[in-house]
C-alpha cells in the first residue's frame, strides 16, 4: 500500500485450494480498503517520528579563542565527559570549531553523532560569537535530530 509518493505495507491474502479463487465483490472491496489503510499507516508514521524524541535535551557549548569549553550546560556536560570517554563525533567536531577558531579552518557547517549511552543521534552546528570582552569565541549547540531531521525520517514521512 503506497501513499505520498513511499510504500507503507504490503498485506498478502491467501485462501484454501478447496475455497477457489477470490470472488469480485472481495476484490473490490479491498482495493476501495487500500487507499485508507495506507493513509492511516502514512499518518502513524507521521506522528511517530514526530513524537519519537523530545527536543528538551539540547546542550550548549561556548568554546574560548584557545579552544577551551568556557561554558556548558548539563546536557553538554554530560556528553563532553561521557563515562570519563568524549564521544568520538562530538570530539571532531569540537576539534573542527577549535581550528576554525584558530583561523586555520573554515567555518563549521555542523555534522550529527550519535550518544553512545542513550542512542540518541544529536546535530551540532557552531556559530561565531564575539564576548562582551571583545574576543572570539564560538557557540556550539547539540540537538537532538529527530527522525523527521534524518533522511530516514523524511521518507518515512513520504518526503
Amino acid at each position: 500500500m503506497c501513499v505520498a509518493g513511499g510504500c507503507r505495507a504490503l498485506f498478502t491474502f491467501n485462501r484454501r485450494g478447496e475455497r477457489g479463487p477470490f470472488e469480485a465483490r472481495h476484490l473490490r472491496l479491498l482495493e476501495a480498503a487500500a487507499p485508507h489503510v495506507a493513509s492511516a499507516l502514512h499518518a502513524a508514521c507521521v506522528r511517530a517520528a514526530l513524537d519519537e524524541w523530545p527536543a528538551s535535551d539540547t546542550g550548549f557549548i561556548v568554546l574560548g579563542l584557545d579552544g577551551s569549553v568556557e561554558l556548558s550546560n548539563g546536557t553538554a556536560a554530560r556528553l563532553l565527559e561521557q563515562n570519563g570517554a568524549r564521544t568520538l563525533g562530538l570530539e571532531v567536531f569540537l576539534g573542527l570549531v577549535r581550528r576554525s577558531l584558530r583561523g586555520a579552518a573554515p567555518s563549521v557547517a555542523g555534522m550529527s553523532f550519535t550518544d553512545r549511552a542513550t542512542h540518541r543521534t544529536y546535530r551540532l552546528v557552531s556559530e561565531p560569537a564575539t564576548g562582551a570582552d571583545g574576543l572570539k569565541r564560538a557557540v556550539v549547540m547539540l540537538e537532538p535530530a529527530r527522525p523527521a531531521d534524518r533522511e530516514v525520517g523524511l521518507l518515512r514521512l513520504g518526503l
